[in-house]
């Protein structure tokens, strides 16, 4: 991944994770725009409260992402904080999980799943 690359949010549906990435949260966006049009995605996309994140890549080749997820799936996250996100299809996110406080990024993202949270 060089440059920006977009990754698209899906439910797990029981897939496991095909790549792990660490990401350093740079921006987190939920406005929802003139009458929570922004809040509205297609239906191909749509999901409860869309939230924009954008950060960096921690791990693996450097760039930047920028993912569209349900604000429920950042829980308390701020700009600064270490996001681990799990991978299919290189570009399809099915979760995510901040880094523990006071671990070893790199550690943790190799015995993290998306399913021991």
């Amino acid at each position: 991944m060089a440059g920006e690359t977009e990754l698209r949010w899906e439910w797990p549906a029981e897939r496991k994770v095909q790549q792990k990435i660490l990401v350093e949260i740079t921006e987190i966006d939920s406005s929802s725009g003139l009458f929570g049009l922004k809040k509205s995605p297609s239906l191909a996309q749509g999901f409860p409260d869309p939230t924009t994140l954008k950060g960096v890549i921690k791990s693996g080749q450097p760039g930047t992402i920028k993912l569209v997820l349900p604000r429920l799936e950042l829980s308390n996250l701020k700009p600064g904080d270490l996001l681990g996100i799990g991978l299919v299809e290189d570009t399809v996110c099915i979760c995510v999980s901040p880094v523990p406080v006071n671990s070893d990024p790199d550690q943790w993202l190799q015995t993290w799943s998306c399913n021991n949270e």
